[in-house]
């Protein structure tokens, strides 16, 4: 009990120091340097990885909703750099995909390819005297803490219009920029019922090493779909694992079928 006292006491000194230090710290500051150390961290030519799938439809809490019912599969993932995977996924019996949208996304954060410089921020040869940003509803604060053990800053950001896509929260490692965690707002196509729909969905990204490369372990999402008359719940998982990274694959495998 005293050896776990003393662990909570550190722990909670930590994050004061911590709080103490991001009382000076900006929280767009910190935004960037987390973007900028995303762009230029090492990211390799090809991955191949295995996604275990698991989604829940229905809501038993609502009279009104449908019954509930699992899914729950897999999908074997060869990923290219540039952003293209081929995808052989137990929802659409093993057939070969290949495409540069999945889902629900390549195992790294973006920018994917030559578009890693959007990223970078800009690089002066002259002294910063100082720097403007553009007017904007969304704001950003700057809280800090522990997340699984890690000091980190946790960046909230609010104001944005809920009909376009945008970031909720980031959790960036105060010591190495290392983004651990991402919460956002994004649309995704839903046809559950006689008229398509697009919802903005809430995803929840989590992330962690892997040998030297930083790639996404888990990811959840979270809608309710209006269909027939009735609201859904689908809350669906992605667990990623089996993580290879080979020097080389084949052209071949990256060609449509």
């Amino acid at each position: 009990m005293r050896r776990l006292a003393a662990k909570c006491f550190s722990m909670m000194l930590a994050g004061l120091v911590l709080a103490a230090a991001a009382a000076g710290t900006s929280c767009w500051n910190v935004y960037d340097a987390a973007l900028g150390h995303s762009a230029q961290a090492a990211r390799p030519p090809y991955v191949t990885y295995v996604e275990q799938i698991s989604i829940q439809y229905g809501d038993p809490s609502t009279a009104q909703a449908l019954k509930p019912s699992t899914y729950a599969g897999s999908a074997r993932v060869q990923y290219r750099g540039d952003g293209l995977a081929r995808v052989e996924d137990e929802r659409f019996g093993n057939a070969p995909i290949v495409t540069s949208v999945l889902d629900p996304g390549p195992p790294e954060l973006g920018p994917y390819g030559d578009r890693q410089s959007i990223w970078e921020g800009v690089h002066y040869v002259l002294p910063l005297i100082s720097s403007v940003r553009a007017k904007s509803s969304v704001t950003c604060t700057l809280s800090a803490g522990l997340y699984q053990g890690r000091q980190v800053y946790h960046l909230e950001f609010r104001g944005a219009s809920p009909k376009i896509p945008h970031l909720d929260d980031l959790w960036v490692d105060a010591q190495s920029n290392d983004i651990w965690k991402v919460a956002l707002e994004a649309p995704l196509s839903f046809n559950f019922g006689y008229v398509p729909s697009v919802d903005p969905v809430h995803f929840e990204v989590d992330l962690g090493y892997e040998g030297r490369y930083l790639v996404v372990q888990h990811v959840r999402s979270e809608v309710r779909v209006p269909t027939h008359g009735q609201l859904m719940h689908v809350v669906a998982q992605y667990a990623y694992g089996e993580y290879a990274f080979p020097a080389q694959l084949p052209q071949k495998v990256f060609e449509s079928p």
